[in-house]
């Protein structure tokens, strides 16, 4: 990051960056996770790839665009763009239903467990260990 950086450069900066990564690596699909303008610029530069993309943490939900600013712009976004939605409770899941981002469109999978963790890393691996 540099000093008075607007979001505008950096967003820029990332598709760019990531579309000489692409001319090198060729992925067929890559995962982002969160809803960080870097996660979202990604994504974006991914979809202009026709890359698949995993949406990991996607579904969370204020429904108000501008709360939290940029956040919530970028969730859904990056949702709506990607392939795969890894929703980590079924409220997420269902909100990304109710959004028309469909369950046998968009594959998407829900990580949930009935363990109180919200870190979606540790519940990925709980339910991968719980087959």
């Amino acid at each position: 990051m540099k000093s008075n950086q607007k979001l505008h450069d950096i967003a820029a900066a990332i598709i760019i960056g990531i579309r000489d990564i692409i001319d090198n690596v060729k992925p067929e699909i890559v995962l982002v996770h969160g809803d960080t303008l870097t996660s979202t610029a990604a994504a974006l530069s991914y979809f202009y790839s026709n890359i698949d993309i995993g949406h990991v943490e996607a579904g969370l939900r204020t429904n108000n665009i501008l709360s939290p600013w940029p956040e919530e712009a970028n969730r859904q976004l990056t949702s709506r763009i990607a392939t795969l939605n890894f929703a980590p409770t079924k409220k997420n899941q269902f909100d990304l239903i109710n959004e028309n981002i469909d369950y046998y469109e968009q594959n998407m999978i829900t990580l949930y467990s009935r363990k109180k963790s919200r870190n979606v890393v540790i519940k990925s691996l709980i339910q991968f260990k719980s087959g």
